[in-house]
């Protein structure tokens, strides 16, 4: 159900049953032997996402893209990102750190393969806590924790799930996504090195 507001706002919450089973963990993965059959039911969950129409759709409310659609406005968005770092961050690293950091922005921005996707509409927050899982059916029960989702870059949700379960596991979701992907989790690799940015 979706709260129903009285004066007009857009609804502040939304709810649904619940959702059994728990969150994806190696370890259960591996003793319950559903690593494989819930890494294709990942993989499946994300290429329906990734392919829903985006007429009608807004972007996140939070986003700094005046146009997620414009592959220069998330270009943009990016460099703004960037110059908030040399401004506000870079001052108070170390020399070493800071050229290394300079080193990994500028190696994406200037890599145009890094803007070579069609936005789709992404979770934008897919940690391991935020994919429950059926162990018992080996499979995927939902996905939760909606309040990021937004239109980006398909790579976006690759970031948790390598972070959280290791790139190994991304690499195998990453065999059952049926969207484009070329050079996927080279981005993923840096979304992640950035989050600290956010």
């Amino acid at each position: 159900y979706v709260a129903t507001p009285e004066s007009g706002e857009p609804a502040k919450f939304v709810g649904y049953q619940k959702i059994l089973g728990s969150g994806l963990d190696a370890q259960k993965l591996e003793r319950s032997g559903s690593r494989v059959s819930v890494a294709r039911s990942i993989g499946e969950a994300l290429s329906a996402l990734h392919s829903m129409p985006l007429g009608g759709l807004k972007d996140h409310p939070m986003s700094q893209n005046p146009d997620p659609r414009n592959l220069e406005g998330w270009r943009n968005s990016y460099n703004r990102l960037f110059e908030f770092a040399q401004e506000n961050v870079f001052p108070r690293l170390s020399r070493d750190t800071e050229r290394r950091e300079k080193q990994t922005w500028c190696d994406f921005l200037l890599d145009n393969r890094n803007f070579n996707f069609s936005p789709v509409f992404v979770h934008q927050d897919l940690n391991s806590e935020h994919v429950i899982t059926d162990y018992e059916r080996g499979t995927l029960a939902g996905i939760i924790d909606w309040g990021d989702c937004g239109i980006g870059a398909p790579a976006l949700d690759f970031v948790g799930l390598a972070r959280g379960m290791g790139e190994d596991f991304a690499l195998e979701v990453l065999d059952h996504y049926r969207c484009p992907s070329a050079g996927i989790m080279s981005r993923a690799r840096f979304y992640d090195a950035i989050v600290p940015y956010h």
